[in-house]
């Protein structure tokens, strides 16, 4: 910028706008960056869901087996835990690990899901749904930092204007190879 383009002497006033500046029907200026974003990201969805889809086959399968661990460890010595207390010590592991493993085999299922249409740009609303729905994993205390970190690049990358508008025109009907290539080059379709 040339000191012309400043009012004043006071440096800190914003300069004048640029006569010559005309801004396109879409001027969003990435060129595609966030787009080109959105494969990286939904494969990292569909890898998220599947070790979350693990994750609560294992949690449901130690809701069975943890209870009998502790009820084997006791016999060497101390006293025998009464019958009732075995009965809801096992109802509450069953429960608890139940609820977790049910949780996170739900959100892996969405997020797969979402993932796999997300990288023809289709479901725009689940894809985004599937971020704060991976967000429910805090009750397994396991995958939550992985699915925090994806929860956040994904919502940077979908509520971006020219991925939203990737999506639309693809709703639209527009083929989604094309559109990428198109938002790539700078020529915005529709």
């Amino acid at each position: 910028m040339s000191d012309d383009q400043f009012k004043g002497d006071n440096p800190y006033t914003t300069p004048l706008p640029n006569p010559g500046y005309q801004p396109g029907p879409m001027s969003m200026g990435s060129g595609g960056a966030y787009l080109r974003q959105m494969k990286p990201l939904c494969i990292c969805m569909i890898i998220q869901g599947s070790l979350e889809i693990l994750l609560g086959i294992g949690y449901i399968a130690m809701g069975f087996v943890m209870p009998n661990m502790i009820m084997n460890q006791q016999g060497g010595g101390g006293p025998a835990i009464p019958a009732e207390q075995q009965q809801m010590m096992q109802m509450m592991f069953g429960l608890i690990y139940g609820v977790g493993g049910g949780v996170a085999i739900v959100a892996g299922i969405v997020r797969i899901f979402a993932g796999v249409r997300g990288l023809y740009l289709k479901s725009y609303a689940l894809g985004i749904t599937s971020h704060f729905l991976g967000m429910l994993n805090v009750v397994t205390c396991y995958c939550i930092p992985t699915s925090l970190g994806l929860c956040i690049w994904g919502n940077i990358v979908y509520f971006n204007p020219e991925v939203k508008h990737a999506f639309k025109l693809v709703a639209d009907g527009h083929d989604p190879a094309d559109v990428e290539a198109r938002m790539a080059s700078g020529n915005y379709p529709g």
